[in-house]
């Protein structure tokens, strides 16, 4: 190691080399780095102008540099305040902070190399700062007590110096001071807006900027009541009040006049009021000027006389009836569990007007009283009470509850205490009744919850009757409490709130109960009426009440006690009572919807205002029945129904006239109506008013005959023909049936030939009638003198035509004869139209007046004549006679079958069927014949066997003969004579043979009518084989096969089925389990053998034999399973097969699988050289290696020490590390299988390594 000074250096690139030498006398190798020695540039400050000044002043600057070995490309100028300044030689700039600054600056050349700094200085000189910290109470007010001066609060700062002095100024007074901070009288200042100015001068007597603030001097104004008056008054009476008030700095811009009772009244300077409250006042006014500032207050006083208050409390019902003809409280209904009307006057048993007898007993001295509807309890607040028993039973608690009941207070509930109005235990915890605030609750007690309450939002006075109601719902959760129909509190409980109960907690009216106490707690004291326990949850408008009258309740207050009037009126009948309360009767009021006012005045003659409430008092309409035009009279007869309606608060929109038989009848005032069901009716008649309000009813009766009804059953026949042989008379049924009475008379009628009959049912001869269409009528009459209205059907009379034969040319010819017939006819009633002769033989012959024919049948012909009409009626027929000669008839009745086959082992024969008849005489003779055969038979029936006969198509003929020796026409039909196919199994080969082996079959067909189109083989166990005459087959199943061969012909016809049989043996299947391993190596230390596994079934049989073979090696074994020493098996592929032998000595195909034997290379180090040597010596290695199974692709040299050297067979190094190498080397086979590695050894000397450490710098100038 050494240094060297850079200055004794040339400027340039240098290359470095160094080496060193061991004990052993060898050099290293020489090891070498570059050295680069440059030059840096000078930097030289010109000038810095000016050196000292004041901040923002300009200050120049200049400079310049050198470089021996380049050229100067770069400036920096930099201050030790504001850092960088310029990148310019020279520049200028106002920017310097204030303070001592170290200017530097330095050039750069073009290798980026900057030179030494150059130092230079410049102070600059720091401004003070003046701050307004504070001036308080901005705005400030002159006349203000309790804030008189005010303070300014002022600083500065300079950075480099001191502050020596202050100059505070104001806009509006001047100098105000030189002190930082001061405070001066706010007298001493002008009004109005002021700015407020601050400066500061530091040590070197450089003056601040001037900083400003504001200040606003305002002034409060003054006020002063002008008037009151007057200064005692009523309640509502207008009182005017009057201010004024002055503000030296600005104007008055409000007023404000406040009452020690009512707060804020006013915000003028004068007004007028006659909203103030009952009492004294004392009334203070002041002023606000347009800076928002109030003055102090002036004040005086005033008394106001109260107004008295009043207020309607309840109008129970809001809505009523009159004429309605209810004039009673609501009935008890199924959802009444207990009802109590109070209306005994002895006793002590309160009767429960409920069908559940739940009576109650007066207890402790209870004492009957009037109430407000008849009869009530009077309750001394002492002990007394009204004990009601346990109605539900059992366990059983309120689910659905409306508790409800009239009260009236004797005097307030007093501080601390409660009134209890009722209250259960034995069907569970409830309780109703008044606090101490005179309000109404309703509270419900559970078990898991305790007690739940709910209270009235209006409270109850003493002296007045108040409806109160109270519901529990357990589904709906709730509890409610009502105040003359009005809902006054709700509360909503918990979804699983159930009451709980307690066996020795009664039931009382007018008292508190708990488990211990029983009806001793919390005793009303008033009266009680009309009390009522319901099970549901009752609708307002069902509570307590009379639909007739309504009950009007209010309240008065007066400030000073001093009522003297009352007053109620109504908006349509003026005055209607002078009492608090009271009850009124729809009818004593007009109808129609009034308002109602009630008012007070006080001892000063001072009226309330008023209080309203709406009632509507409805009145039913008035109807009554005036007329009927008849009490009894027939059925259907107009009967007139007048009556007389009126309707006093509308007008009648409908009317109903009523039967008991029949219902409504009419719909208007009057109605007229013939309709009415026989029988005794009660006649009902009711309007309705146009708001749907229904009369009384007013009653009347009747009495309706029933007319009889006629009915005509049938006229049989309703149309008759004289003339007519079949029906000589017309038969008349009629009925007629009165349901109020019975029949007298009957009468029928003609339209042509007038009364036919007196009786019901009659019977007239038809040549009685009149030809023509008659209108038949019937009519009945009953015991009440009263016919039925006649009814009508028809009966139409006709006459039949007359036929007469006028000429016959024979009466016997033979068959085929010409004969002619004549006739002619005639018609009363009309003309004939149409003619027809009849034979009994042949039927229709004509429709002519005349015909002749050559054609008519042999035998004995009853000829029929006779004629149509133009009413379609036919005459009677005319009868003659005629004789024609018979010859015989034949007819062929089957044959069976008609087509018939050979060679068919189900029909052998043929059945023929004729017969011949003559009508004049008997057969004699028969005669079959066949086109293809001749004669078949003589007889009428034979039976032929099929197989004599010739095939193809016959003509069959068949005639017979008469004793007149006469023969039929021949009869004639077709008869086919066919063959069936045969079939011949020509060979089956071979019969018996294993599966899968080809089995062939070949069959034959002959037909003799026609050729062989179709063949089929089937098996027993294969179902259809084939259908080709001959064929092969390796598809067989195993087993036994019945085999079945038909052909078919070209008329569709089977053969008989041919039988043959074929055995086929079941092959035994043969499979390889596995070979393990699949892969195995000669050479190979691990693994020495292989094992086989093979399996082989058979379906039905046994297996008897194995054989496992090699394609290289052949026979490997002769058992299903076996393991081999690969060693003993040859190098290659193997294709491995296997296969088994049943005890039908039958192999199975063989199966197949690989098997690869492979063998490991070997490796040898044929040289490494040398074996020791120095480190860095070329060392020599080389070895081979060789495969028996195939050739050497790869190579690997390993060192204990380096790891891996080489893929190489032989290779040279010279990078072994120093120190003791074990070398190993093994050879890889085109099987990418490594040989065992072979072992070796070198040892490599350490030689001794120069280092260049460093040289510092590398690059010197």
């Amino acid at each position: 190691n050494f240094t060297i000074n850079v200055n004794t250096l040339s400027l340039g690139n240098h290359t470095i080399t160094f080496q060193g030498r061991d004990n052993y006398t060898t050099w290293s190798p020489a090891v070498s780095t570059w050295f680069v020695v440059k030059a840096y540039p000078n930097a030289t400050i010109t000038s810095v102008s000016p050196r000292s000044t004041d901040e923002g002043v300009s200050v120049s600057f200049s400079g310049s540099g050198t470089d021996e070995d380049g050229s100067i490309t770069g400036y920096e100028w930099t201050s030790s305040k504001d850092g960088s300044l310029s990148t310019s030689s020279s520049f200028s700039t106002t920017q310097l902070s204030t303070g001592f600054h170290r200017i530097y600056f330095k050039v750069k050349d073009n290798d980026t190399l900057w030179s030494v700094t150059k130092i230079s200085s410049v102070f600059i000189n720091d401004i003070p700062e003046a701050s307004i910290d504070a001036v308080g109470s901005n705005p400030v007010y002159k006349n203000n007590q309790t804030t008189t001066s005010v303070a300014f609060n002022g600083s500065g700062v300079d950075s480099d110096g001191q502050i020596t002095h202050y100059y505070w100024n104001s806009s509006k007074n001047g100098v105000l001071s030189t002190s930082g901070n001061f405070t001066t009288a706010l007298s001493g200042l002008s009004v109005g807006n002021h700015t407020i100015y601050l400066q500061v001068r530091d040590n070197f007597t450089t003056w601040s900027p001037s900083v400003e603030t504001w200040l606003v001097v305002k002034a409060y104004p003054n006020a002063s009541i002008g008037s009151v008056s007057p200064l005692f008054t009523n309640e509502t009476d207008d009182v005017t009040f009057s201010g004024t008030g002055s503000d030296e700095d600005g104007t008055i811009t409000g007023y404000e006049w406040t009452s020690s009772i009512d707060g804020l009244i006013g915000t003028l300077s004068g007004f007028t009021l006659d909203n103030l409250s009952p009492g004294d006042h004392t009334i203070y006014f002041k002023v606000k000027d347009n800076d928002s500032l109030w003055s102090t207050t002036d004040s005086t006083n005033i008394v106001v006389n109260g107004r008295p208050v009043v207020e309607i409390i309840a109008t129970v019902p809001s809505i009523i009836f009159g004429y309605s003809g209810n004039d009673t409280l609501p009935a008890s209904d199924t959802d009444t569990l207990g009802y109590w009307h109070t209306d005994e006057d002895s006793g002590t048993r309160a009767n429960d007007a409920s069908s559940n007898s739940h009576h109650a007993t007066l207890k402790n001295g209870a004492d009957w009283s009037s109430g407000l509807f008849g009869g009530g309890v009077e309750l001394d607040g002492d002990n007394d009470y009204i004990l009601v028993p346990d109605m539900l039973g059992g366990s059983s608690v309120f689910t659905e509850a409306t508790f409800e009941g009239w009260i009236k207070l004797d005097s307030s509930v007093s501080n601390g205490e409660t009134m209890v109005v009722f209250s259960g235990g034995q069907d569970g915890f409830v309780e109703i009744g008044i606090d101490d605030a005179q309000y109404p609750y309703f509270k419900v007690k559970s078990g898991s919850f305790g007690w739940k309450e709910v209270t009235s939002n209006m409270a109850v006075a003493p002296g007045a009757w108040y409806h109160i109601a109270a519901q529990y719902s357990e589904s709906g959760d709730f509890i409610k409490i009502y105040i003359n129909r009005q809902l006054e509190g709700t509360y909503t409980l918990q979804s699983n709130f159930v009451l709980s109960r307690s066996l020795s907690a009664k039931n009382c009216i007018g008292a508190g109960t708990s488990g211990s106490s029983i009806c001793t707690e919390d005793n009303f004291q008033g009266s009680v009426d009309e009390f009522r326990i319901s099970t549901s949850i009752r609708s307002v408008t069902s509570f307590i009440s009379l639909s007739d009258t309504t009950f009007l309740s209010a309240t008065v207050f007066d400030y000073e006690n001093s009522i003297t009037d009352i007053e109620w009126s109504s908006s349509i009948d003026g005055a209607i009572s002078y009492d608090q309360s009271f009850s009124i009767n729809a009818t004593t009021l007009s109808p129609g919807n009034h308002t109602l006012t009630f008012r007070a005045k006080d001892s000063h003659d001072f009226w309330s205002f008023n209080a309203t409430a709406s009632l509507y008092v409805r009145h039913h309409p008035r109807s009554s029945i005036e007329s009927i035009s008849h009490i009894s009279t027939d059925e259907d007869v107009p009967i007139t129904f007048t009556g007389d309606a009126s309707d006093t608060d509308g007008s009648i929109s409908s009317y109903e006239w009523y039967s008991s038989r029949d219902g409504v009848f009419g719909t208007n005032l009057n109605t007229t109506t013939g309709d009415l069901s026989i029988g005794y009716h009660v006649i009902s008649f009711k309007v309705k008013d146009n708001d749907d309000l229904w009369s009384l009813t007013d009653y009347s009766f009747l009495f309706i005959n029933g007319i009889p009804t006629a009915s005509i059953g049938s006229i049989d026949p309703q149309t008759v023909y004289r003339n007519n042989l079949t029906y000589y008379t017309a038969s008349f049924y009629g009925n007629v049936s009165d349901n109020d009475g019975s029949i007298t008379h009957y009468y029928w009628n003609s339209s042509k030939d007038g009364a036919l009959s007196t009786s019901g049912n009659f019977t007239t001869t038809i040549n009685a009638l009149s030809l023509g269409n008659h209108t038949i009528t019937f009519q009945g009459r009953d015991n009440y003198t009263t016919w039925s209205p006649t009814v009508s059907t028809w009966l139409v009379v006709k006459a039949y035509p007359n036929a007469t034969i006028t000429d016959q040319s024979s009466y016997s010819i033979n068959f085929g004869d010409f004969f002619s017939l004549d006739g002619s006819g005639s018609d009363e009633d009309g003309t004939v139209t149409a003619y027809e002769w009849v034979s009994s033989r042949d039927g229709l012959l004509s429709t002519n007046s005349s015909f002749n024919s050559t054609s008519l049948s042999v035998g004995f012909h009853r000829i029929y004549f006779k004629v149509k009409d133009n009413d379609t009626l036919w005459s009677r027929p005319v009868i003659t006679q005629l004789s024609v000669n018979d010859i015989p008839v034949s007819i062929i009745h089957s044959i069976t079958p008609q087509t018939a086959y050979r060679n068919n082992l189900t029909h052998y024969n043929v059945s023929f069927s004729g017969s011949s008849y003559d009508r004049d005489g008997e057969i004699t003779s028969y005669y079959w014949n066949s086109s293809k055969d001749g004669v078949l038979s003589t007889f009428g029936n034979f039976t032929v066997n099929v197989n004599l006969l010739s095939l193809g198509t016959h003509n069959i003929t068949f005639q017979g003969s008469d004793n007149g020796t006469s023969w039929s026409p021949k009869a004639s039909t077709w008869f086919v004579v066919k063959a069936y196919p045969n079939a011949t199994i020509t060979s089956i080969s071979p019969r018996s043979t294993d599966e899968g082996t080809s089995v062939s079959f070949s069959g034959s067909g002959a037909d003799e009518d026609g050729t062989i189109t179709g063949y089929e083989w089937m098996s027993s166990q294969d179902g259809l084989l084939s259908r080709n005459s001959s064929f092969s087959t390796a598809e067989l199943s195993t087993g036994f096969h019945r085999i079945y061969f038909k052909v078919k012909d070209n008329d569709t016809l089977w053969s008989v089925t041919k039988t043959s049989s074929v055995f086929i043996n079941d092959i035994s299947v043969a499979s390889i389990g596995s070979i393990e391993p699949q892969t195995v190596y000669r050479n190979n230390l691990t693994y020495y053998s292989s094992s086989f596994y093979g399996n082989v079934s058979d379906n039905d049989g046994s297996i008897t034999h194995y054989y496992w073979n090699s394609s290289k090696d052949g026979t490997l074994s002769t058992s299903g399973n076996f393991t081999i020493n690969v060693n003993t098996l040859s190098l290659g592929n193997h294709t491995i097969t296997f296969q088994g032998r049943d005890n039908y000595t039958t192999w199975s195909p063989t199966v197949s699988t690989w098997l690869v034997v492979k063998a490991y290379p070997n490796a040898t180090i044929t040289s490494v050289s040398p074996r020791s040597t120095d480190e860095g010596v070329s060392v020599s290695f080389s070895g081979s290696g060789t495969d028996e199974d195939g050739s050497i692709t790869g190579y690997e040299w390993t060192s204990s020490k380096d790891g891996s050297l080489s893929t190489s067979s032989s290779f040279s190094t010279t990078q072994l590390s120093t120190g003791f190498h074990r070398i190993y080397f093994k050879v890889k086979d085109n099987d990418t299988l490594w040989s065992v590695a072979k072992i070796s050894s070198v040892f490599i000397n350490d030689i001794s390594v120069a280092s260049i450490g460093s040289i510092d710098p590398q690059i010197v100038y």
